[in-house]
C-alpha cells in the first residue's frame, strides 16, 4: 500500500504566500484545465464554487447597502463577513481576506470547530483572489484541455458583482 501512495501523492512544503496562492489556484483550476467545468462558478467540488456561492447570495441580500457605502467600510464588511458563520458553502474554508488594523498574530481557533482557523488565507481580498483565478483560468497550459474561454466575460462581471463604469 505504500508504493501506491508513494508514487501517486506527493507532500510539498508550502514556505511563502506565493506558493501558497499557486498551489490554491492549481485546485480551484483543476476542474478547469482538466476539460470538466468551464468556469470557477461552475466547478463542483472547489473552494472557488463554494465562496462565489456566498459571495452572489450575500451581495444580492445586501445591495441596498452596498450602493450607500464608501469602498473602505465594504472591504471592512467582507472582512468580517468572511469570519462570520453566514457562509452556508464555504464555511468551511478559512477565510482569504486578512485586515492587518485589526486581525493579531497567532493561533486563532475556532470555537464551533467549522473550520481550524479564522486566520487569513491569503493577503488579498476575495474579489482579488476570483480575479487572478479568471485571468489564470485563461492563460492556455501546454499539456491541459481546458481553460476558460476568451469571449466570457469576466467573472465578477459574470456572477454580477462587478460595478458598471
Amino acid at each position: 500500500m505504500g508504493r501506491f501512495w508513494e508514487g501517486r501523492y506527493k507532500c510539498q512544503v508550502l514556505l511563502d504566500e506565493a506558493s501558497l496562492l499557486a498551489c490554491a489556484a492549481y485546485v480551484d483550476l483543476n476542474p478547469i484545465r482538466a476539460a470538466i467545468a468551464e468556469t470557477p462558478e461552475g466547478s463542483e467540488f472547489t473552494g472557488a464554487k463554494d465562496r462565489l456561492e456566498d459571495l452572489t447570495e450575500r451581495s444580492v441580500a445586501a445591495v441596498e447597502v452596498t450602493a450607500t457605502t464608501t469602498s473602505t467600510k465594504s472591504t471592512r464588511r467582507t472582512h468580517l463577513w468572511e469570519r462570520s458563520r453566514r457562509r452556508k458553502q464555504s464555511g468551511w474554508l478559512s477565510p482569504i481576506e486578512i485586515d492587518e488594523a485589526i486581525d493579531v498574530v497567532g493561533a486563532d481557533a475556532c470555537e464551533h470547530g467549522q473550520r481550524c482557523s479564522q486566520k487569513r488565507f491569503l493577503r488579498c481580498t476575495l474579489s482579488m483572489y476570483m480575479e487572478l483565478l479568471d485571468w489564470t483560468g485563461r492563460q492556455i497550459s501546454e499539456g491541459k484541455r481546458g481553460q476558460i474561454l476568451a469571449h466570457l466575460n469576466p467573472i465578477l462581471t459574470r456572477i454580477g458583482l462587478d460595478a458598471p463604469g
